[in-house]
């Protein structure tokens, strides 16, 4: 609701849930995020990542040690030269971040979600018939998606009525 209201925005349809985790050392020897209390952290300042960040370890009674970033880059640029133990951001973020360390492979991206995240296109405040086409063109997509649909069967189709 905030970046709605605050950034002036529509957000069409949910087309993909993500989730908050973490990235850290192999050398480390974690199984859990319950395990990183006392540890130091790398984030992305002013998101809701460094929210999530505080209200998992005040719920799990951890303490950590923040280092915050302007940005997603500087903070995996901070974890890459060790200035923390762990990073944390979306996971799908973390493994595209991941690719980009010194050594990918020494590197652990944990299971566990510390929470869900929505994502969806975004409309301009305003744009109604935008928001409809963005919106329809997605549960199109999906409703295709269930039926088969692709560039292989609509091929195929096509062969067919040819033949007729």
């Amino acid at each position: 609701m905030s970046r709605e209201s605050a950034l002036g925005l529509n957000f069409a349809a949910v087309n993909y849930y993500d989730g908050q985790g973490f990235i850290f050392p192999r050398s480390l020897n974690v199984t859990s995020s319950l395990e990183f209390d006392g540890t130091s952290v790398c984030v992305e300042t002013a998101t809701t990542t460094e929210l999530n960040l505080a209200d998992y370890f005040h719920t799990n009674n951890m303490k950590y040690k923040v280092f915050g970033f302007a940005s997603a880059d500087e903070a995996l640029k901070a974890y890459n030269s060790g200035r923390c133990n762990v990073s944390t951001s979306n996971i799908s973020q973390l493994h595209s971040a991941r690719l980009k360390l010194r050594a990918p492979a020494d590197h652990l991206i944990l299971p566990n979600i510390v929470s869900k995240e929505s994502l969806a296109p975004a409309v301009r405040f305003g744009d109604d018939q935008w928001l409809n086409i963005v919106k329809w063109t997605h549960f199109a997509t999906v409703n295709a998606e269930e039926l088969g649909v692709s560039s292989e069967t609509t091929e195929v189709a096509s062969k067919q009525r040819n033949l007729m």
